[in-house]
């Protein structure tokens, strides 16, 4: 259109300011959000999911592990209902943290809250693949069971090591950067 006034170019700055300050602090009320939930995450794995893991009979149970998948993002879900599709990142984070915490740590929380013993080196030997292709369990998934193998094991806590950090990367990367400012704080165009 033509040149700008005083009044427009003060009203770009000012606004330009207010979006790098909402941006900040939108960044800073994200950083907490996610310590939050991530501690959150992490008691409920190491708490909630192993206590059950350990008083259900789960082998017994027809899709035990299907259920115990769906129980490590269950309480995840409704942050898709509050805040919409577009913290799946997060979801899945929390839901893969809270796994990663009955995957890493079953057998230490049930010696500390039931008194359960074994050999935790030899635990950990076979959780973490280096027990390669000897097998110790089955994936109960009700219409199908697959063994378990110390390397399938491995690979599998590994990779979610792995997607957890992509998915916060993503999350917090969309926090920060894809960041939409409000639509009434627009600039003046030439």
């Amino acid at each position: 259109m033509g040149k700008k006034t005083r009044q427009q170019y003060a009203w770009t700055a000012k606004n330009s300011r207010q979006s790098a300050k909402m941006k900040k602090n939108d960044a800073e009320d994200a950083g907490k959000f996610l310590s939050k939930m991530g501690i959150y995450s992490i008691l409920y794995g190491l708490f909630s999911i192993n206590y059950i893991d350990f008083v259900i009979a789960g082998p017994t149970i027809v899709g035990y592990h299907i259920w115990l998948t769906i129980a490590y993002f269950s309480l995840f879900i409704p942050l898709i209902l509050i805040f919409g599709f577009e913290d799946w990142e997060l979801v899945g984070a929390l839901g893969l943290t809270a796994s990663l915490m009955n995957d890493a740590f079953y057998y230490p929380i049930g010696r500390l809250m039931l008194g359960i013993t074994v050999n935790l080196s030899e635990w950990y030997a076979f959780q973490l693949g280096f027990k390669g292709f000897e097998v110790w369990w089955n994936f109960n998934a009700g219409f199908v069971t697959v063994p378990v193998s110390s390397l399938l094991m491995g690979l599998t806590i590994h990779a979610r090591i792995g997607i957890v950090g992509a998915l916060i990367y993503r999350w917090w990367h969309c926090k920060r950067i894809c960041h939409k400012p409000p639509a009434n704080l627009t600039t003046v165009e030439d």
